[in-house]
C-alpha cells in the first residue's frame, strides 16, 4: 500500500504558505515545490512527484523533532538562505542546513573561553 495519497493530503494541509512558530518549522508549499520538480519538457513524472513528496514528508518529520531545540539564530539563518532567490520551500534543503549548522556549533562550557588553552589564561 502506498503512503503517497495520505502523505499528499497531510502535506497539502501544511501548504498554506510560509509561516513561523518558535516550536515548529515553517509551512512550505510542498505540493508546488514537488510539482515543479516533476514537470519536465517531456511531461509530468509521477514517480518524481511521489519521491519528492516522500522525501519532503520525511524531512518535515525530522525537522519537527529538531526544530524546538534548534537555536533561533540557526533557524533564522537557514530560513533566510532557503528564501534567497525566491526560495524553493524545500524541507530537505532546510533540514540539511539545520543539521550542518548544528554540527558546527561550539558547545558552551562554563569557565572555558573558546580558543584559550585550559588552565593557562593565555590567549592562543
Amino acid at each position: 500500500m502506498t503512503r503517497a495519497p495520505f502523505l499528499l493530503a497531510a502535506l497539502l494541509l501544511l501548504a498554506a504558505g510560509p509561516t513561523r512558530a518558535d516550536d515548529r518549522p515553517p509551512r512550505f508549499d510542498v505540493d508546488g515545490h514537488c510539482s515543479s520538480i516533476a514537470n519536465h519538457v517531456d511531461g509530468f513524472d509521477s514517480g518524481a512527484m511521489s519521491r519528492c513528496l516522500m522525501g519532503q514528508g520525511d524531512a518535515l518529520d525530522t525537522l519537527q523533532r529538531l526544530w524546538p531545540d534548534t537555536p533561533t539564530y540557526i533557524q533564522d539563518d537557514c530560513l533566510r538562505r532557503a528564501r534567497r532567490g525566491g526560495g524553493d520551500q524545500d524541507y530537505v534543503w532546510l533540514l540539511r542546513c539545520v543539521r550542518t549548522q548544528k554540527s558546527q556549533e561550539v558547545p558552551v562550557v562554563p569557565g572555558v573561553t573558546p580558543g584559550v588553552p585550559a588552565g593557562t589564561g593565555a590567549a592562543p
